[in-house]
């Protein structure tokens, strides 16, 4: 059961799908309106999940809650953050076969990371017309989750490695915009964690394309798929139009 905390009435305070939940644990029931029979619910546990109030999610009612047996516990620090990422970034990088230049900023990008989520988390709040900007702890592992699929023939230096976070977080973060304010917001702060944790500017860091596109299909029928970036856009045209036809050709023998 997640408790959304719907609206409360303007006076009474009541949140009507709460006190209907509220009237089982106190009363273990609900009457039928039409047959004016009481309707008992037996062996029926309950378990709710529910948020800190904010950014969209109100106040869940004393009289309600008290039925629960209620356990918290508080986010993690950002030193925590910092101490759990690092780890598995260095032994990601260590692992890999990268460079000392690409190894050196395994603790710049995990900081700029945790930095970037509690600004998003701070100023990207879900209101009714955006109710799916809720980020969380599983935002941040994608971000290296995507870092982790580089292979060190292609991330040889610190601007690769930077080029490479910069789209793991348009991808996670980013794609999520669902406005130009929000999108250009976005793309400001990027270059600002850039420039304060990379001592980069982004511009010069990301290079020639104003978007960075990475991916594994630019081989198609490749023994080995390498997660790399795209830097020519022509043969990306001519790789999509391949599988277009690799689709076409493959419906056309189903029918």
């Amino acid at each position: 059961l997640g408790l959304a905390a719907p609206r409360r009435h303007p006076k009474r305070g009541a949140q009507p799908p709460l006190e209907i939940l509220r009237q089982w644990m106190d009363h273990a029931g609900w009457y039928d309106r039409k047959e004016t029979s009481y309707r008992e619910l037996v062996d029926i546990q309950f378990i709710a999940a529910m948020g800190p109030p904010g950014g969209g999610r109100t106040f869940v009612t004393q009289r309600y809650i008290r039925h629960f047996n209620v356990l918290s516990f508080v986010p993690f620090s950002n030193l925590s953050l910092a101490r759990v990422f690092t780890t598995i970034v260095d032994w990601f990088l260590g692992n890999g076969g990268f460079q000392g230049g690409v190894k050196s900023q395994s603790s710049a990008m995990v900081t700029a990371t945790v930095d970037m989520y509690n600004t998003i988390a701070e100023n990207l709040l879900p209101t009714p017309a955006k109710s799916h900007y809720l980020f969380n702890l599983r935002d941040i592992s994608k971000v290296f989750q995507g870092v982790a699929q580089a292979h060190s023939d292609f991330v040889k230096d610190k601007d690769s490695l930077i080029r490479i976070w910069c789209h793991e977080c348009q991808r996670v973060f980013g794609d999520r915009l669902i406005n130009s304010q929000d999108r250009d917001w976005f793309a400001g702060m990027v270059a600002e964690k850039v420039k304060d944790h990379f001592s980069v500017e982004y511009s010069k860091a990301r290079g020639p394309h104003e978007v960075l596109i990475y991916g594994n299909y630019m081989n198609p029928g490749g023994a080995v798929m390498i997660y790399n970036e795209v830097d020519d856009r022509e043969k990306l045209h001519r790789v999509m139009e391949e599988y277009l036809e690799i689709g076409r050709a493959s419906c056309r023998e189903r029918v």
